[in-house]
């Protein structure tokens, strides 16, 4: 019997506290969960709440995963530009670079296989700085490219729901639709 091989998909959330990047990584594993595949989900951050270090590393597999760390990731969102140094060790040929084009280094823009975008511009045209993690999260659910935003919309509208009043659950969904279209 021949065994397929497995597919496993890194992806590396950077940035500080307080922009939303666990929120985009709790969201990304709960959706990948839900599309039916394996997922790990490590949480990363110093005690600041604010302004200290952010990272979220998730793996997404089709098969069981003995493993959540990984040496290189295949997509890395960069939300701030000193948060950049964390992750250098984790950026090969192959690695997808999607940043924050409105906190960014001239490093960070030469660098190949990069994707600038103005995500933070996005989230205050829509009247809240923090729907940047939707953004984040409709970027990657599109990039990543294993499943849809129909099956993310009612795990993002009951997240936001159970936290926050119904304008800032709409503003979340459209932030949503907004990066899934980037």
């Amino acid at each position: 019997m021949k065994v397929a091989e497995q597919k496993i998909i890194n992806v590396c959330l950077v940035g500080e506290g307080g922009q939303g990047v666990q929120t985009a990584g709790k969201l990304l594993a709960k959706i990948m969960r839900q599309s039916g595949y394996h997922v790990t989900y490590v949480p990363n951050y110093g005690v600041e709440q604010r302004g200290g270090s952010s990272i979220a590393f998730i793996r997404i597999s089709s098969q069981h995963l003995d493993y959540p760390k990984f040496s290189s990731a295949d997509h890395i969102l960069l939300l701030a530009k000193r948060s950049g140094q964390r992750v250098e060790n984790l950026i090969d040929s192959k690695t997808q670079l999607y940043y924050n084009s409105d906190f960014t280094t001239p490093e960070i823009k030469k660098m190949k296989n990069s994707t600038a975008y103005a995500l933070s511009t996005m989230a205050n045209e829509l009247g809240l700085a923090k729907s940047i993690s939707s953004i984040v999260l409709g970027l990657l659910i599109k990039k990543i490219n294993l499943t849809n935003i129909e099956i993310a919309m009612p795990l993002v509208a009951e997240y936001f729901t159970n936290k926050y009043d119904q304008p800032i659950v709409d503003i979340n969904k459209n932030a949503l639709i907004i990066g899934y279209k980037l």
